[in-house]
């Protein structure tokens, strides 16, 4: 895919956005985070609803190609004031041109208006460099690889 503008939008509902491709996308990549949003959002369990949290989708030509979303850290008992970046997923045809940055970049300036620290977990290495250009480091802590300052 060439260039061209990214569209952030927040998710206040799941019906009413169109999450079925990007979800078997998702799956065939072998990557569960597009189902777990569905899952926890059905099951009440994760709304991204508490203050301060959020879930973004990013558009690109008309076609939903990522999400991504914020929440209050649920591993962080020590630090009420930790944000947590959870399941970034970018369709792998939209990958490499800004689209997995601008979700991370918004979900950074939402985890500001009320959060002193954004942290995640994170294993794949195409992520991981991403996570650290834009100034995430890494961490020895439980349940997070990289956190960022804010």
């Amino acid at each position: 895919m060439s260039a061209a503008p990214v569209r952030i939008e927040g998710i206040s509902s799941l019906a009413a956005v169109p999450l079925s491709r990007l979800l078997m996308v998702s799956l065939t990549d072998g990557h569960n985070l597009v189902q777990r949003i569905c899952d926890e959002w059905r099951s009440g369990a994760n709304r991204f609803g508490r203050e301060g949290e959020a879930l973004f989708a990013a558009w690109r030509r008309g076609k939903l190609v990522g999400v991504c979303g914020l929440n209050r850290d649920p591993f962080s008992d020590a630090r009420p004031d930790d944000a947590r970046l959870r399941h970034l997923y970018v369709d792998p045809a939209a990958r490499r041109v800004g689209v997995g940055r601008e979700l991370t970049l918004r979900c950074i300036d939402r985890a500001r208006q009320g959060f002193t620290r954004v942290r995640l977990r994170c294993h794949q290495p195409a992520a991981i460099a991403l996570y650290l250009t834009l100034g995430f480091a890494p961490v020895n802590e439980r349940d997070a690889t990289h956190a960022l300052e804010i």
